[in-house]
């Protein structure tokens, strides 16, 4: 199985900058020159979009009200898209999950407040669709961006999420195994990578933009576990582990080590992305981010992930 890498990810916690200058290149292009000589078609020159760009744009400046109407945020598309194309680029890969919600109607996830400015409320436009449009009209590629398994970012408050969100509905139900699916860890909350519901709903999301919307591709960002320390056999999922260690003993099957488990649990999530993907559409492209440092190529204890 071939899967696309792109070489670069942005870091959650503290603007990189990459960030500044991908933010500085969309909004100031002139005086901004590539050579051509080595264009080729087969190339895949593309601009990374943010939830961030949208979050520095939601407050409107006329009115101080957060929150995109279907003018204002088309035209901030369409100035970046332009710009996009000035810098001779040939693709945008825009953020369409940041924090297990979507800034297009989902049937899986509530409405991302870097849309509407409140998460689960509706702005009245799908951006999704306008999105894809203004991209091929321009002849760029567009890929959907998604952070499969984040739901927060330096909160564990739950009452911060809309009362449609999953994540929500799942972590205040007296149900144990409900609870686990999404785990507290460093201060922020995760979908559980281990448990089968929450692959199911991941590709669900997926599967409907796919079936949709005329993507180009669809790119994972963070598709790892978060860095669970020195102490990361007794934290996160270990629960799940100690299940499935039990299980072997009773059925006398061979137990995997926690670092091989947790690896297989990302690996099978995007073993079955790839083949929901090509079964609708072979021709959509499934792009991974993985983390952009060396050391991490060690496949160690820190993301779980085959790099």
């Amino acid at each position: 199985m071939k899967i696309t890498k792109f070489a670069k990810r942005f870091r959650l916690k503290t603007v990189t900058i990459w960030l500044l200058i991908l933010s500085f290149l969309i909004t100031s292009p002139a005086g901004i020159a590539f050579a051509k000589e080595n264009d080729s078609e087969d190339e895949f020159k593309a601009v990374w979009i943010s939830y961030l760009e949208f979050n520095d744009r939601l407050t409107d400046p006329k009115t101080g009200k957060k929150g995109f109407t279907k003018e204002r945020f088309q035209d901030m598309i369409d100035e970046m898209f332009d710009n996009v194309v000035d810098l001779n680029m040939n693709a945008v890969v825009v953020h369409v999950r940041p924090f297990g919600d979507a800034m297009y109607p989902s049937d899986y996830f509530p409405w991302s407040k870097y849309i509407s400015g409140t998460q689960g409320k509706d702005p009245g436009f799908d951006p999704l669709e306008y999105m894809v449009k203004a991209a091929h009209d321009r002849n760029l590629e567009f890929h959907a961006w998604i952070n499969p398994y984040r739901v927060t970012s330096g909160t564990t408050d739950i009452n911060t999420l809309s009362k449609d969100n999953q994540a929500r509905k799942w972590r205040t139900n007296k149900s144990e195994r409900d609870d686990r699916y999404v785990l507290s860890f460093g201060g922020s909350l995760y979908y559980n990578p281990s448990e089968v519901w929450v692959q199911s709903l991941i590709r669900s999301g997926i599967e409907e933009i796919v079936e949709n919307y005329d993507v180009d591709g669809i790119h994972f960002d963070d598709y790892f576990y978060p860095v669970l320390g020195s102490n990361y056999k007794k934290n996160f999922d270990y629960k799940e582990y100690n299940e499935h260690y039990d299980w072997c003993k009773e059925n006398k099957v061979k137990v995997k080590p926690i670092d091989d488990w947790r690896r297989d649990n990302v690996n099978r999530l995007v073993k079955k992305t790839y083949e929901l993907i090509k079964d609708i559409d072979e021709s959509v492209q499934f792009g991974i981010s993985p983390g952009g440092f060396l050391d991490y190529l060690l496949m160690d204890d820190r993301y779980y992930c085959d790099i």
